[in-house]
């Protein structure tokens, strides 16, 4: 992986996401896990950009998630995936928001109440609702850049 690939990804890896979860969930400090707009019993996904950082070496997709999954636990334990690809898995199939392959999906929140994208055609349609800038602890992060 070149210097540049490698930049762009760990970018990429900043990025955390995905869990599907339903209205109903515990929230801590400034963490919004529950979006306001949608009804008890909706489903939808939380995203967040991770406060840490790391460097992009593996060609194993699972070093990545491993990393996004023990901040995203910090937040709600579960099964937290990497927006991020390798040589062999692309982060739409990584992250199981491939229109093609999982259909339409659920809407997307930051963890601050603030909706990302509609669904998962629209996560990958490079027009975003939102920017990616709230980190798994709750800060705003305007300076970053998500690839």
């Amino acid at each position: 992986m070149n210097h540049k690939e490698n930049r762009v990804f760990k970018f990429a890896l900043s990025i955390v996401c995905l869990l599907v979860v339903t209205l109903g969930q515990a929230s801590a400090g400034p963490i919004i896990t529950e979006p306001t707009s949608l009804s008890p019993g909706d489903s939808y996904r939380l995203a967040f950009l991770t406060s840490q950082e790391r460097d992009a070496t593996s060609s194993n997709i699972d070093v990545y998630n491993t990393f996004v999954d023990g901040l995203g636990d910090l937040v709600i334990a579960s099964d937290w995936r990497a927006i991020g690809s390798t040589s062999s898995v692309d982060a739409r199939d990584n992250t199981g928001t491939n229109p093609l392959v999982d259909g339409v999906g659920v809407p997307i929140y930051l963890l601050n109440d603030t909706l990302l994208a509609n669904s998962n055609a629209d996560l990958w349609d490079r027009t975003i609702i939102n920017p990616l800038q709230i980190t798994n602890d709750g800060v705003l992060s305007p300076a970053e850049t998500v690839w």
